[in-house]
């Protein structure tokens, strides 16, 4: 399949949005809840019109895979007004907790971040979904595009920007 080129908006709902129908995911309806629920306006930016975004996921009824997060993930560090990550009672799997701490660790934005798993003793679970390879390496050593598997390559790659 071809590259899809996609150029974030910085609103973390509508880059969340998108980011579930290009990666062909299901939303899940408690992280966008906990993205609609938790806008705040800091009265010292309210002259810039900022409004500042608390992530706060929480008593998941399911755990949250890779397939949940990688929509999520993709978005959060381009959401500039995102300050607070927090997940209380949500279960995660290895790969999507990776994923979550990737994220944050991208984002230039985000003060606060905390994840407990009160109502999981378990701790982090097996992810049932295994990652696909995006590029296999030719004879000749160069690198081609597997089928079906979509590429998130924002708009600036196209000049060079990004290596993929």
């Amino acid at each position: 399949m071809a590259q899809v080129m996609f150029e974030p908006t910085g609103d973390l709902e509508k880059d969340y949005l998108a980011y579930c129908e290009i990666q062909d995911c299901v939303e899940r309806d408690e992280i966008l809840n906990a993205i609609c629920d938790n806008k705040t306006t800091d009265l010292q930016d309210t002259h810039k019109g900022l409004t500042k975004i608390r992530l706060f996921v929480r008593s998941l009824e399911w755990c949250l895979h890779s397939k949940d997060m990688a929509p999520l993930a993709s978005a959060i560090p381009f959401c500039y007004t995102l300050n607070t990550v927090r997940f209380s009672s949500a279960g995660m799997t290895n790969i999507s907790y990776k994923l979550l701490i990737q994220a944050v660790w991208k984002s230039t934005s985000i003060v606060s971040v905390w994840v407990d798993f009160n109502k999981y003793t378990e701790g982090l679970f097996a992810d049932p979904y295994t990652p696909s390879v995006a590029h296999k390496e030719t004879s000749d050593g160069s690198r081609e595009m597997q089928p079906g598997v979509y590429y998130l390559v924002p708009a600036e790659a196209a000049s060079g920007g990004y290596a993929s």
